[in-house]
């Protein structure tokens, strides 16, 4: 497998990036590149050569929305809004637990940041800009877990000490990426708010981590699946 092939692991499995069907090589390659302003030139260029204008513009709009904020770490760059609403749902999820004023607070946290990034806005809409959003929630879904991969203290044990075993790696991935598509919304009263992102991370993680038919599977496995 190349470089970039490595770059692009993102949906499918050996190196394939899962794209909607039917993208010119320009979107194809602005699902797949995970840098803000990279995205953004590569759209633009898009939209230069006439390709999907209505949806294009869309595009557009929901880039300015998701990368809205500067990014503190590097001058010129822009911050992930996405991915710091998938930050704060993943705090959530580790701090709530039963305490009634956690999830409050949550909650809070979590709506504030779906506000600033206009998340209900988008599915209210609905029509492209619905199927807009969800390629953008599909692009968040696919980052996290392949950033995942990438970071060698993701498999790390206590204190980074001692290297998980593949199979705990996945353990560990999977309750995460359970605990942003089900148990959080559902600990905040959410459900309904965050379903698509929900039917997005399940779409990405079926994609990546497929099970045989006659596999015995977790039960946080088998929902993210979507089997019974």
């Amino acid at each position: 497998m190349d470089r970039q092939q490595k770059k692009y692991r993102w949906l499918g499995r050996k190196g394939e990036r899962k794209v909607p069907q039917e993208k010119t090589e320009l979107l194809k390659k602005y699902y797949q590149e995970t840098d803000p302003m990279r995205r953004r030139r590569i759209l633009e260029k898009s939209i230069d050569q006439g390709e999907e204008l209505e949806k294009n513009r869309i595009r557009m709009e929901l880039w300015e929305a998701r990368y809205q904020h500067p990014s503190r770490a590097a001058k010129g760059e822009r911050a992930d809004g996405f991915l710091r609403l998938w930050i704060q749902m993943k705090y959530a999820d580790d701090n709530t637990g039963g305490i009634l004023g956690g999830r409050r607070r949550s909650r809070k946290e979590v709506q504030k940041e779906m506000d600033r990034l206009g998340f209900l806005k988008w599915q209210r809409l609905g029509g492209l800009y619905e199927e807009c959003f969800y390629e953008e929630c599909l692009h968040l879904a696919a980052l996290y877990m392949e950033s995942c991969h990438a970071d060698k203290s993701y498999g790390s044990g206590i204190m980074g000490l001692m290297a998980l075993s593949e199979e705990k790696i996945m353990d560990k991935l999977t309750d995460d990426v359970y605990g942003i598509a089900f148990r959080v919304p559902e600990a905040l009263g959410l459900t309904e708010e965050l379903s698509i992102l929900t039917r997005a991370i399940c779409e990405v993680y079926s994609a990546r981590y497929p099970a045989d038919e006659f596999e015995e599977i977790a039960p946080q496995k088998k929902r993210l699946l979507g089997r019974k």
